[in-house]
């Protein structure tokens, strides 16, 4: 597992190994999701719900994101994220929030906001936890599940801006609809 791309291309990040219930999203989500998101994080907030190794938070931040936060609960998780924050150097634009992405507490106004939840956890879950995190004007809300997950159930305001299946995780990536 590395950074795709940006000032830390090539950087080796430590891997769970035998940590329980951590899937890291691969190289080639994260590389298709940050050419589709473009310059929308560059300069900006992005947030990352379901941290995990810290990868998709530190590629933002190797990309240019300013400020970059990422939310975990598990305490394992949260010392893998410490470590790979440490090894990209990162301390100063990544901050880590022990805590849950059902109820992360005060967060700043995010340009982009991912989640990539457990894959056994419902994707209506998932999907209102996401949505709870407020984006600016331009922002977007981007989901990860399971490829054959059921899909959540759309509401008022939100538009799908992008779905795709890359192996066996969804990508899926909303927006403010456009009135």
């Amino acid at each position: 597992m590395r950074i795709v791309a940006g000032q830390w291309r090539g950087r080796r990040l430590k891997r769970p190994g035998a940590l329980k219930g951590i899937r890291p999203t691969s190289d080639r989500l994260r590389e298709a999701l940050f050419n589709i998101l473009g310059q929308r994080f560059v300069d900006g907030v992005f947030v990352d719900l379901y941290a995990g190794t810290g990868a998709v938070g530190l590629e933002a931040a190797s990309r240019g994101s300013a400020h970059v936060v990422l939310i975990e609960k598990n305490h394992s998780a949260q010392a893998l994220c410490r470590e790979n924050i440490a090894r990209c150097k990162a301390e100063h634009c990544v901050e880590l929030q022990c805590g849950s992405a059902k109820n992360p507490g005060p967060l700043p106004l995010a340009d982009v906001v991912f989640a990539d939840p457990p894959y056994v956890q419902p994707s209506q879950i998932s999907f209102n936890s996401l949505i709870n995190v407020p984006i600016a004007v331009d922002g977007c809300w981007c989901l990860e599940l399971a490829a054959d997950a059921t899909l959540p159930e759309p509401i008022v305001g939100v538009a799908v801006l992008l779905d795709r299946v890359y192996g066996g995780s969804r990508l899926i990536i909303y927006e403010r609809a456009k009135s």
